[in-house]
């Protein structure tokens, strides 16, 4: 296949993994998550301090409702003047029983962490502006409680993202796939070495094109645009390689003396990966 061709299945693969606006409110939304260690036997409430007076339903001003969690602390939060003029925007959690905050829905996008310990009457609050930096962004902070805790107390998050698993499980899947469709392309009676060749260099170039794409564009994206994206470009491979396999197999295979069927090959093999893919992702979803 000619460079060109694939400079033009990248560039096409690359607009189908932008952002798609969708204008209704429906499916996942980024979240931040933020695991604490140090903490472990203090009582505290945490919220993240806004660029933006508002985000999706949060917005500063607030009316207080008994599902928002304990008034008193939800005043204290409310009543705090930042130094950066950012703000409160009415949600906040106790995070004293899993040290793990979650901010699921329509957090703000700029930040500062904000902790209150209420047995203290303290606040520590981040001297840095932070960033959403995936659909999914996770952060840790250290805490350390020698000298106790007082408002001087310094906030650093730091990304937590496990980027060594994500790309394991990338690896990983990349070789099942390959490994499936040989298979496949066996029992369809290819036996001949140049065109086994010529599938294993195909499968290895898309397969390894589409997971990577997918990957990025679930890290930025989310669920959804990778569900919606992966049908695109699985249909756009399916596509690829029966062209390519057309191409350059031969009708018939000198070693089996069988008659290829390189488009229904590929649907089959494809189809076959995706569905040992679906079943193996229930058996080790850890790959997934």
């Amino acid at each position: 296949m000619k460079i060109k061709h694939w400079l033009l299945i990248i560039f096409i693969m690359t607009l189908i993994s932008c952002p798609i606006t969708v204008h209704a409110d429906t499916g996942p939304k980024p979240s931040v998550v933020i695991n604490f260690n140090g903490l472990e036997d203090e009582n505290y409430y945490v919220t993240l301090l806004s660029e933006r007076d508002s985000t999706g339903p949060w917005s500063h001003g607030n009316s207080y409702y008994e599902y928002m969690g304990d008034k008193a602390v939800f005043d204290k939060f409310y009543e705090y003047e930042d130094s950066d003029g950012y703000y409160y925007l009415s949600f906040m959690q106790d995070c004293s029983h899993d040290n793990r905050f979650e901010w699921t829905y329509y957090p703000p996008n700029k930040f500062k962490l904000l902790i209150y310990y209420p047995d203290h009457d303290v606040f520590q609050v981040s001297d840095d502006i932070y960033e959403r930096y995936a659909f999914d962004s996770y952060f840790v902070v250290n805490i350390d409680k020698t000298e106790g805790i007082d408002s001087n107390g310094t906030l650093v998050l730091e990304k937590n993202y496990n980027y060594t698993k994500e790309i394991f499980s990338l690896v990983i899947r990349i070789i099942i796939t390959i490994l499936i469709e040989i298979v496949i392309a066996l029992i369809f009676g290819y036996r001949y070495k140049k065109n086994l060749q010529v599938i294993t260099i195909t499968n290895i170039s898309t397969q390894v094109l589409l997971n990577v794409f997918l990957y990025f564009v679930r890290y930025i994206n989310g669920f959804y645009s990778f569900i919606f994206s992966y049908v695109l470009l699985e249909i756009m491979v399916i596509l690829i390689e029966g062209y390519i396999y057309k191409r350059r197999t031969s009708p018939v295979d000198p070693v089996s003396d069988r008659k290829m069927h390189p488009i229904f090959y590929a649907i089959t093999a494809n189809g076959a990966s995706l569905l040992i893919g679906i079943w193996l992702a229930n058996i080790i979803p850890s790959i997934f």
